[in-house]
């Protein structure tokens, strides 16, 4: 794994962590737990044991096409400085519009483990 990817790995596994304890008092707190910890796991088992690019291209395919599923619920309707604005609950479009946040962002690094080629002397 070159430099950049393992310390992007190591952002990344704090950011989702931080996010599925984000998420304790979400009414579909356990769904995303599952995925946020997922991609933790994925982003881990990556640095540890090398690319795990089926599954990270699986997890990063199916988070695109939750971003997708969730954008007709708030497009349109939601500012992005509503969604920063407050952690609070605002809006069930608010809290669509985080959660297609929380998606991409698994998505966008979900690609990268899956679609970077490793150093030729990787191990």
């Amino acid at each position: 794994m070159r430099r950049w990817q393992h310390n992007g790995s190591l952002v990344f596994i704090f950011v989702y962590l931080m996010s599925a304890i984000a998420q304790y008092n979400d009414p579909d707190a356990h769904l995303w737990m599952f995925f946020y910890l997922a991609a933790a796991g994925l982003t881990t088992t990556s640095i540890a044991l090398g690319p795990q690019r089926l599954a990270c291209g699986a997890l990063g395919t199916l988070s695109l096409m939750w971003f997708f599923w969730l954008l007709p619920e708030f497009v349109g309707s939601v500012g992005l400085a509503e969604v920063f604005e407050s952690l609070t609950m605002q809006s069930k479009a608010v809290e669509e519009a985080r959660e297609a946040g929380g998606a991409l962002l698994v998505f966008a690094w979900m690609a990268v483990l899956s679609l970077v080629q490793p150093p030729r002397d990787y191990e």
